[in-house]
């Protein structure tokens, strides 16, 4: 165990991305089992998400709650516009849909999030990152479900963590 902390200590990538896998996985898995409604699914996910990711930004520290309200606020926008993109698209075909409604969601986070990024150049790269993992992300669901969690969550919350971490890695230009 000791191993591991000190490896995440170390590495801010694995950090990272072992925090997207599990802010995107359980806070959408908790979120889609929401009665209220689809949008509380962005709220859901954007605490578990945002918390997670504030923990490896910041480990030791206090979660950053402007982070956190940031995250909730882009997966909710982007869950609700996702959602609705989603279902138009369906028509045309579930991976295409799904790519898309990745692709919006990873927008809204991505925007979000950007406002937190002092640096103006990473703050473009953070939204391009996000905009990345979200429609790869939104295309990997689609892998068969494993006891009501779809695998391809997991590989797409891989993917996104990698690909956003390496961005968030980046030095700030001077």
């Amino acid at each position: 165990m000791n191993n591991i902390r000190t490896h995440f200590n170390a590495h801010f990538i694995s950090r990272w991305t072992v925090a997207c896998i599990a802010g995107w996985t359980l806070g959408l898995f908790l979120g889609l089992w929401n009665p209220i409604c689809f949008a509380a699914s962005g709220i859901v996910t954007g605490i578990v998400l945002g918390a997670a990711q504030s923990w490896a930004r910041r480990p030791g520290q206090q979660l950053d709650r402007t982070w956190i309200i940031a995250t909730v606020i882009g997966t909710t926008l982007g869950t609700l516009v996702a959602g609705l993109l989603f279902l138009v698209l369906l028509a045309l075909g579930q991976g295409l849909a799904l790519l898309v409604a990745g692709l919006i969601l990873g927008l809204g986070v991505g925007l979000a999030q950007a406002q937190q990024i002092a640096d103006e150049r990473q703050a473009v790269l953070w939204v391009i990152a996000n905009l990345g993992g979200g429609a790869v992300c939104g295309l990997m669901t689609s892998i068969p479900i494993v006891q009501g969690l779809p695998l391809g969550l997991v590989a797409g919350a891989t993917v996104f963590g990698y690909l956003t971490g390496r961005v968030m890695a980046q030095p700030p230009d001077d």
